[in-house]
C-alpha cells in the first residue's frame, strides 16, 4: 500500500515531461501541435514588409507622391552616377541658363561645369550621409530610451543623465569643432554619423516616456512572467508598438543631416586637408 501512491506520482511526473526534457508546470508554457514551416515564416515576412506597404501605396495618393520622389532620388544617386559622367572644368561655356541647352539641362556654373552632373553625383554622397546619420540617431535613441524606460532604477538614472547631457550640448557648434579636429576627410558615412552625434537625445527621451506607459501593460507582464529576457521584451514586444513614432524621427533625422551638411560644406568644415 505504501508503494502505490509513489507509483502514481511517478506516472504523473512522466506524463508532465515534455519531449525536450522540461516539465509543463506553467499555464504559459503551452506547446503547439502545429509547427511553423520556413515557407510560412517567409510568407509572414513578405506580407508584413512587402505586400502591406505596396497595398498602402496603391490606395493612398500621398504615399504614391512620396514614394515617387524618394525613388527618383535613390535612382539618381545609384543608377544616375553610372549613366552620367562626372563634370569637369570648362566642359561647357560659363553661366548657361537652365533648360536652354539639352547638353546642359540645368545650365553651367561660372567655371563651365555641368550643374546636372553635379546634382547627380552629389546625390549619392548625400544619400550615404542621410542613411548613416538617420540610422545612427534612431538606433542609439531607441536602444537607450527603451532600456531606460523599461529597466528603471539605477539604469534609468545613468542613461537619463547621459541623455540630458547630450540634449544640453549645442549640437551644431560641437559638430563644427569635431569636424575640424578629427581626420574625417570626405568620408560621407562618417560625416553622417558626426552630424547626428548629439541628435539622439530627444528621441531617447521621447522613447523612454512611451516605454514607461507600456511596460505595465498586460502583454508585457505576461512576457515577464514567462521568463523572456529583457532585450526581447523591449525590442520585440514594446518597440514594435512605437515604430510609427520611430519612423517619423528617422525622417526628421535625415532632413537634419541634409541641412547641417549643406551649412558645414558651405563653411568649408568638411574639406579634405592636404
Amino acid at each position: 500500500m505504501t508503494n502505490q501512491p509513489r507509483n502514481e506520482s511517478a506516472t504523473d511526473d512522466r506524463e508532465n515531461i515534455r519531449t525536450d526534457g522540461g516539465n509543463v508546470n506553467s499555464p504559459f508554457d503551452v506547446v503547439s501541435q502545429y509547427e511553423e514551416t520556413r515557407r510560412e515564416r517567409y510568407r509572414k515576412l513578405y506580407d508584413a514588409y512587402v505586400h502591406a506597404p505596396i497595398a498602402i501605396i496603391r490606395r493612398d495618393p500621398r504615399a504614391q507622391i512620396g514614394f515617387t520622389i524618394l525613388t527618383v532620388y535613390v535612382l539618381m544617386g545609384t543608377v544616375g552616377t553610372i549613366l552620367i559622367e562626372p563634370t569637369e572644368v570648362t566642359e561647357g561655356p560659363a553661366f548657361v541658363k537652365p533648360f536652354q541647352n539639352w547638353e546642359f539641362p540645368l545650365g553651367t556654373d561660372r567655371m563651365g561645369r555641368d550643374l546636372f552632373s553635379q546634382v547627380v553625383h552629389s546625390t549619392q554622397t548625400m544619400l550615404q550621409m542621410v542613411a548613416s546619420g538617420a540610422l545612427f540617431t534612431v538606433s542609439v535613441g531607441t536602444v537607450i530610451g527603451g532600456l531606460a524606460g523599461y529597466k528603471g532604477g539605477k539604469v534609468d538614472t545613468v542613461l537619463s543623465s547621459i541623455t540630458d547631457t547630450c540634449i544640453n550640448i549645442p549640437a551644431f557648434p560641437l559638430v563644427m569643432v569635431l569636424a575640424l579636429m578629427l581626420p574625417i576627410g570626405g568620408n560621407p558615412w562618417v560625416i553622417g554619423i558626426l552630424l547626428c552625434i548629439a541628435s539622439w537625445g530627444g528621441l531617447a527621451r521621447a522613447i523612454r516616456s512611451q516605454v514607461l506607459t507600456l511596460r505595465q501593460e498586460s502583454f508585457v507582464e505576461a512576457a515577464r512572467a514567462m521568463g523572456i529576457s529583457t532585450p526581447k521584451i523591449v525590442f520585440k514586444e514594446i518597440i514594435p508598438h512605437l515604430m510609427p513614432y520611430v519612423v517619423i524621427n528617422l525622417t526628421n533625422a535625415g532632413r537634419r543631416v541634409i541641412f547641417e551638411a549643406a551649412a558645414l560644406y558651405y563653411q568649408g568644415s568638411f574639406r579634405s586637408r592636404t
